[in-house]
Formats: structure tokens, C-alpha cells, sequence
């Protein structure tokens, strides 16, 4: 995939996606991606990325717009679904894409809202009591995929240590303990910030600070952030200018009736994911 790089970023600019090469290319290394090609033009794109054994995310499904309604998008999804294998599997769906990953055994688990836009206010700094906001330390990463692994179920080991190298991190401790984390990247026409993990706070006080930090420095610029619909940011993220940009369904394969989806760890929120196609 990582020689198809070029061709993949013109694909999604073809159907409205904002995505550089440079997000391509951590995509790939990430997670293994396929391609569906016609007289040696690429038409269409997927992926798998695995977590550990037993979970899987799938994402970056497109075909060409010219070739959409031919089977290709199934064929795609058939593929990345089989090497997926019985991992218990996710994938966010717009809701033209929905039926068609129902009629693969998927089901709807939650949704997602991406929100977007150049902040209009420089968000107040909230309060936090005995708890500063530091720059994120290399020492700090086992402490911080625990709480990401916990907090999506997901083992984040190996795609935290690589967003590292991309992204720039905070951290909010209290009494030497890390209590959240974010992390901010350049992404499509700006920024995107996710993941942000937090434990739960009043008026989820410190995911708005690990947020509105990053917001501040980026006053100017477009910044993307795809919020869970447990997060509840939605009015404070609109007055502050970032307005939703598209609305997607949270969708599983491969899991048992008696597991529950809700929070995994009542520990910690999820307040931003890495991206739709990575969680």
C-alpha cells in the first residue's frame, strides 16, 4: 500500500475526504491496506488494523465515484473483514454505508460526531484543583496506553508509541498520577486533536482543559476533533466555533450477545478519538 500512496490521497480528494499523503502513509504503516485497481488506476481503497489478538478496527473504505454501485465497495469490505478473521471487529458507517456493512454481520454500537471548524473563542482555562497540565514525557507512555487501552478496550500499545513520533501530547496529574491525557497532529487542512482520555471530572472540567489547550494555540487554524456521543461536548465545543461536520454510527462484528459496549472502564472517558478508521 505504501506505494499507492499518491493515488489513494487523489481517491479520497475525489470524494471529499481532506486527507494528505502524509495521513495516508501512518494509515498504512499502521494496519495493512488494499487496493482495488482497473487498467492499473487505483479505484478503490481498505483497511484492517489489528489490536492484539482478539480486536480489530476496519476503515478507509472508498471507491472511485465514477465506479460506486458496481460491487467494489463489497468485494473491499469482504476482504478486510476476512482478514480481520474473528476479532471482534469495528468500523464507523455514514448512514448510506450502513446497510451495507449490516449485510455483513455488522451492528450499530454507538455513534460519533466529527466537529470542525477555526476556533471562534479562546476557551476559558477550567479550573483544575490541585492538578496541573504539563507537556506529555517519554516516561509518561506506558501509563498513558494503559489508560487508552482501558478506557476503548482496544490495545493501543503499538499505535500510541507510533502517533508519538507525529503528534504533540499534554498530560493533566494530580499528586504525581496522570488523570488525562490528549494528543494534537497536523491532519487534512489543519489539525486534528484525539485521542483524549480523561477520568471523569464536574462539568468534564478536565477534558475541556486537555481540549481547550490545544484550541488556544490553534485559534487561527482548522482543527478537527470526532467525539464520541458519550463524550456530551457538544454545546461547549459549538460555542467555541467547531460545528459538526458529519455524523457517523459506531458499528461491531463478532461479539458476543452478553458483552456490553458502553463505557469499559468507568474510570476513564473517551472524549476524542484517534480518527474514525483507527478509534
Amino acid at each position: 500500500m505504501m506505494g499507492d500512496v499518491e493515488a489513494a490521497a487523489r481517491l479520497s480528494a475525489a470524494v471529499g475526504w481532506a486527507h494528505r499523503q502524509e495521513d495516508w502513509r501512518f494509515a498504512a504503516a499502521a494496519g495493512n491496506g488494499y487496493v482495488a485497481c482497473s487498467e492499473d488506476a487505483i479505484i478503490g481503497t481498505a483497511f484492517c488494523w489489528t489490536f492484539g489478538d482478539d480486536r480489530a478496527t476496519l476503515g478507509m473504505l472508498i471507491v472511485a465515484p465514477e465506479r460506486q454501485g458496481c460491487g467494489i465497495g463489497r468485494r473491499l469490505l469482504e476482504h478486510v473483514a476476512n482478514v480481520a478473521g474473528n476479532r471482534m471487529t469495528f468500523l464507523y458507517a455514514t448512514a448510506a454505508g450502513k446497510p451495507l456493512y449490516e449485510s455483513v454481520g455488522f451492528r450499530a454500537c454507538g455513534k460519533l460526531t466529527q466537529y470542525r471548524g477555526i476556533p471562534a473563542h479562546i476557551p476559558e482555562k477550567h479550573a483544575l484543583e490541585q492538578e496541573t497540565l504539563r507537556e506529555l514525557a517519554d516516561e509518561d507512555m506506558p501509563a498513558v496506553i494503559q489508560m487508552a487501552s482501558r478506557a476503548c478496550g482496544l490495545d493501543r500499545r503499538d499505535i500510541l508509541l507510533s502517533l508519538r513520533a507525529l503528534a504533540r501530547g499534554v498530560v493533566i496529574e494530580r499528586e504525581g498520577e496522570i488523570v488525562g491525557f490528549s494528543l494534537i497532529r497536523p491532519f487534512g487542512l489543519g489539525y486534528a486533536i484525539g485521542p483524549v482520555i480523561a477520568a471523569p471530572s464536574h462539568d468534564d472540567a478536565r477534558a475541556k482543559r486537555l481540549i481547550g489547550h490545544w484550541l488556544a494555540q490553534h485559534a487561527g487554524d482548522v482543527v478537527r476533533i470526532d467525539a464520541p456521543e458519550t463524550a456530551n461536548l457538544d454545546p461547549w465545543l459549538r460555542h467555541l466555533g467547531l460545528t459538526p461536520a458529519s455524523h457517523v454510527v459506531r458499528m461491531v462484528r463478532n461479539i458476543a450477545e452478553n458483552v456490553q459496549l458502553g463505557e469499559l472502564d468507568n474510570n476513564w472517558r473517551y472524549y476524542a478519538v484517534i480518527n474514525q478508521a483507527l478509534g
